[in-house]
């Protein structure tokens, strides 16, 4: 499932850590999915690629408009046994529905305390902190690794520990 970040922006703002991770329990990416009716996206993914620190990520966040959580949750519709699957069909756990995604792009796994994140041969890649994962592959993930799905898609790894931080980093309380 996906939401839009400031739906959970202001309850983050105004609640503990352990209140949030009670409401919140799953790990979740922060996503970044391009607006297609923004003229600023092509210039704004440009300067992504040449800055790399996390102000500008801020920055970028609030410019590209791209707001969103989607949360790595078990659906109904997934058949693939503990397998979190991220892809374009709708049979996903997390469905990102844009050409450039695989209809199964990626698939998260929890192993032990920690998660893991298998290419599963998507046609436009897989990148984990800059990094090309090769289909077939997986790597661990932990709190505020970068994962970018293809050419389009940047997101961000959180635990719910990690999210609440964050969000309460983003913007601060007024």
């Amino acid at each position: 499932m996906i939401e839009d970040l400031e739906a959970i922006l202001g309850f983050a703002r105004t609640c503990t850590s352990d209140v949030f991770q009670e409401r919140y329990p799953a790990p979740a990416l922060t996503l970044w999915i391009p607006d297609t009716d923004s003229p600023l996206d092509d210039d704004a993914n440009a300067l992504q690629m040449t800055m790399d620190d996390e102000a500008m990520d801020k920055i970028l966040l609030s410019i590209q408009k791209r707001n969103r959580v989607g949360w790595l949750t078990k659906s109904d519709n997934n058949f693939f046994g503990n397998l979190i699957s991220v892809g374009r069909a709708p049979t996903n756990d997390l469905q990102i529905p844009l050409e450039t995604i695989s209809k199964v792009h990626a698939m998260f796994t929890m192993i032990g305390n920690g998660w893991r994140v298998e290419h599963t041969g998507a046609t436009n890649g897989l990148f984990v902190n800059r990094q090309q994962v090769l289909p077939g592959s997986k790597v661990d993930v932990k709190d505020g690794d970068t994962i970018r799905f293809g050419h389009e898609v940047d997101a961000t790894f959180h635990t719910p520990e990690g999210l609440h931080g964050f969000l309460r980093n983003l913007v601060p309380p007024a």
